[in-house]
C-alpha cells in the first residue's frame, strides 16, 4: 500500500520494478468510505467527502489515512476545511499524512545523488497536475537554466538530460506521460516538489512561484518578488498580461505557454524580469514581440513553438548568449528577425512548418558558427547552391532539411562529402 516508502527497497534488494497502479475513482471511493465510516454518506457531507477522497490522487495508504481522519464527523465545516487544506498546502496538515507518505518520498528526494538531478527534479513541479511534460522542452530548458554542463554538444547534453529524466522514473518520482516522449509527475509527489520549491530556502537555490494549469484569467501578483527564481503561468486562460508587474530581478525562467488565448505581450510587462533566461511563449496567439524583448541580455532559449499567429521577431543581434531559438510550426512567419548572423552562440535553431517563410537571406545561416541543431523541414526546399553556405558549420551534427530532387541529384555525391556527419531528412519534390 505505502508505494514510496518501498522505494529504496525496490533499489537495492531486488533487480526487477514492479509499478503499482493507482485506484481509479470508484475504487478510491469504496476504500476511503470503508475507512470514513457511514458518515460520508449523509447528505450534506457526501459531494464534499468524494473531493476529499479524489484529493487522496489514488493512493491506498493516503485514502486509508484521510478517511480514518474524518471518521465520525458530521459538521459540514471540518469536511470543508480538510479539503480545502489539502488543496491549499502542498503538504496538507492531517494527522499522519506527512509522516507515512511524504516523508517516505522526501527519502527518496534525499536520496538523489547530486544536486544538479534535484534541481531538475524541482523543475518539473513548474508544470500542472497530471500533466505529460514533452521531453525536448524540459530538457531545452534545463540546459538554458545551466542544469546541464554548457560544455557538452547540444547532442550530448540532450542525451543527459534523457539519462537523468530516466534516473528520476527509476526513484519513481517520474513517470511516463499520456504520450510516447512525455513524462510527468504524480500529483502526490509534485505537491512535495512544490512544497521544497516554495519554501523561504527552497533547497536548490531556486524558489518557485506556480499558479500553472488553473484556468487563471490575469496574472498574479507575485508574491516574495525579491527571491523568486521562477516562475510559471503556463496553461491558464488569460488573455491579456499587465503592462507593469512588480521588479522580479532574480527570475530567471518565465513559463507562459499554453495561454491559447493569449495575443499580446505588453511593453512593460518583460521589463520586470531583465534576468531571464528561459523564456517560453509556446501556443500562444502572439502576433509580435514587444522590442522590451531586447533588454533581456542574459536569455538563453526562446521558446516560440506552435504560435500560429507570429508574423515577427524584433531584432536579435544583441542576444550573444541566445542558445536555443525554436519556431516550429509558425506559419505566419515570413522571414527571420534581423541581426540573425550575430547569434554567436546559437546551437540550436528549430524554423520547421514555418510555411509563409519562403527566402532566408544569403549568408545567415552560414555565420551561426556555434550552430549544432537545425531544423528546416517542412518549409522551403534547398537545392545545392543554398546547401553550400552549411559546409562551414563545423559543430553542425544535425540537419532537417527539404532537398529539391529534380536540382540535387546532378550534384547529390558532392553534397554528401560536405563535413555534416548527423542525421538527415528529405522531404524531396519530384516536380
Amino acid at each position: 500500500e505505502n508505494v514510496f516508502a518501498a522505494v529504496p527497497i525496490l533499489r537495492s534488494r531486488i533487480s526487477r520494478n514492479f509499478k503499482v497502479e493507482v485506484l481509479d475513482d470508484e475504487e478510491s471511493w469504496k476504500l476511503f468510505t470503508q475507512n470514513a465510516g457511514k458518515v460520508v454518506n449523509l447528505e450534506n457531507i457526501k459531494e464534499v467527502a468524494k473531493q476529499v477522497a479524489r484529493e487522496c490522487g489514488g493512493l491506498p495508504l493516503l485514502m486509508k489515512i484521510v478517511g480514518a481522519s474524518m471518521r465520525g464527523k458530521e459538521m459540514v465545516q471540518l469536511w470543508e476545511d480538510a479539503l480545502s487544506e489539502m488543496r491549499r498546502s502542498p503538504v496538507p496538515n492531517i494527522n499522519g499524512i506527512y509522516d507515512k507518505v511524504y516523508k517516505p518520498l522526501k527519502w527518496s528526494y534525499d536520496a538523489l545523488e547530486g544536486t544538479t538531478i534535484k534541481s531538475c527534479f524541482l523543475f518539473c513541479a513548474l508544470y500542472p497536475e497530471d500533466f505529460s511534460i514533452k521531453v525536448k522542452e524540459l530538457v531545452q530548458s534545463w540546459l538554458a537554466e545551466g542544469l546541464i554542463d554548457e560544455l557538452r554538444s547540444y547532442e550530448e547534453s540532450t542525451n543527459r538530460g534523457i539519462a537523468l529524466i530516466e534516473n528520476l522514473k527509476d526513484s519513481c518520482l517520474l513517470e511516463r506521460g499520456n504520450f510516447g516522449d512525455g513524462v510527468k509527475m504524480h500529483d502526490v509527489v509534485r505537491d512535495l516538489a512544490s512544497w521544497i520549491s516554495s519554501s523561504s530556502s527552497s533547497e536548490d537555490g531556486c524558489k518557485a512561484f506556480v499558479r500553472s494549469g488553473l484556468g487563471l484569467t490575469n496574472f498574479p501578483e507575485v508574491e516574495t518578488p525579491d527571491s523568486v527564481k521562477r516562475v510559471s503561468f503556463m496553461h491558464n486562460r488569460t488573455r491579456n498580461l499587465p503592462e507593469s508587474v512588480v521588479q522580479c530581478p532574480e527570475v530567471s525562467t518565465l513559463l507562459l505557454q499554453g495561454n491559447r488565448l493569449l495575443r499580446i505581450v505588453p511593453e512593460g510587462f518583460l521589463t520586470a524580469f531583465k534576468s531571464l533566461k528561459v523564456l517560453n511563449l509556446n501556443e500562444s496567439r502572439i502576433k509580435i514581440l514587444p522590442q522590451s524583448l531586447l533588454q533581456l541580455r542574459e536569455l538563453r532559449a526562446l521558446l516560440l513553438r506552435k504560435c500560429v499567429d507570429l508574423e515577427e521577431l524584433p531584432p536579435l543581434g544583441g542576444f550573444t548568449k541566445l542558445q536555443v531559438l525554436d519556431c516550429h510550426y509558425a506559419p505566419s512567419m515570413k522571414e527571420l528577425p534581423q541581426g540573425m548572423e550575430e547569434l554567436s552562440n546559437l546551437r540550436a535553431l528549430n524554423i520547421s512548418r514555418t510555411y509563409a517563410l519562403r527566402h532566408i537571406q544569403s549568408g545567415t545561416l552560414s555565420k551561426l558558427s556555434s550552430l549544432e541543431f537545425l531544423d528546416m523541414s517542412w518549409g522551403a526546399k534547398w537545392g545545392p547552391t543554398r546547401i553550400a553556405e552549411l559546409a562551414c558549420l563545423e559543430r553542425l551534427t544535425t540537419l532537417y532539411i527539404n532537398l529539391d530532387i529534380s536540382v540535387l541529384v546532378p550534384t547529390l555525391f558532392r553534397i554528401l562529402l560536405f563535413p555534416i556527419c548527423g542525421e538527415w531528412t528529405c522531404n524531396a519534390s519530384l516536380n
